[in-house]
């Protein structure tokens, strides 16, 4: 008999893949100090726990199904992408303006939040930088995705509308990082990811929105364009011209997903 994945095994796994995470990066501090204020080393780490995470919930619920098929791996409109890789510049401002909000509401950050950040962002040599980005801006995309986007949402369409299951994964997406003060910026992404991910029928947009987002976020403060204590504190013109480019690259999204390819992508999400 098969097993059913439905609401409560989505936060249970959510609740074990985040202990792991936990487990592993106190295991990984503990064999080399300092390792844990390593983005590379971090990013590692996640890729690890997240892929057999993923893996995991392909096996036991649905290992009849092609790992690729599950976790949503299909050709969708080829602009959904190009879309998705701008929506991932405009969301820069939404999320720091919902920064803004937190701030005023609880406070800057602390001084030693901001230090572990800093360290975490120095970039000493071209080659580290590089590895930084890659790390952030392709392995935890991909990781991320392929579990939250693929496998969950995935298993969570034999129970649940595509609209449920996207709401359900972009919540466990958000709890996942530890930081309540990014939680309010970072639902704003997660809003959008959900949208492209029942809009296209596959998870590939997802993944380009989410690699450009970090990349632009990473490569903001490694070259020095914003402090790492500090907000993109853009003007209020500026900020606002992003909000309407972001609303008009998601009606752009709706639009697209009356597309043939869209419909046939969609389609393949509800094969069992």
């Amino acid at each position: 008999m098969e097993r059913q994945f439905g609401t409560s095994q989505v936060f249970v796994w959510t609740f074990g893949s985040t202990l792991g995470l936990i487990a592993s990066f106190a295991a990984l501090e503990a064999i080399q100090p300092g390792a844990t204020r390593d983005l590379v080393s971090l990013g590692a780490v996640e890729g690890l726990v997240y892929g057999l995470t993923a893996f995991l919930v392909w096996q036991l619920y649905a290992a009849k199904r092609g790992v690729v098929e599950f976790l949503g791996i299909r050709r969708t409109h080829p602009l959904f992408p190009v879309v998705a890789l701008a929506l991932g510049v405009s969301l820069q401002a939404p999320a720091d303006t919902l920064q803004f909000v937190v701030e005023w509401s609880v406070g800057p950050p602390s001084e030693a939040d901001v230090l572990a950040r800093a360290g975490m962002m120095r970039a000493e040599t071209p080659l580290l930088a590089a590895m930084m980005m890659f790390s952030v801006a392709c392995l935890v995309p991909l990781v991320e995705e392929a579990l939250f986007r693929g496998a969950f949402f995935a298993g969570l369409k034999s129970q649940l509308t595509s609209a449920g299951a996207a709401t359900l994964t972009g919540v466990c997406f958000v709890a996942c990082h530890l930081e309540p003060r990014v939680w309010l910026p970072l639902s704003s992404v997660a809003l959008v990811l959900s949208l492209l991910r029942v809009v296209s029928g596959s998870v590939i947009p997802g993944f380009a929105l989410h690699c450009s987002f970090n990349a632009v976020s990473l490569a903001l403060v490694v070259l020095g364009v914003i402090p790492v204590d500090r907000r993109l504190n853009l003007p209020w013109q500026t900020a606002f011209a992003g909000w309407l480019v972001s609303g008009a690259l998601v009606y752009a999204v709706l639009r697209l997903g009356a597309a043939v390819e869209a419909e046939q992508a969609r389609a393949e999400d509800d094969v069992r």
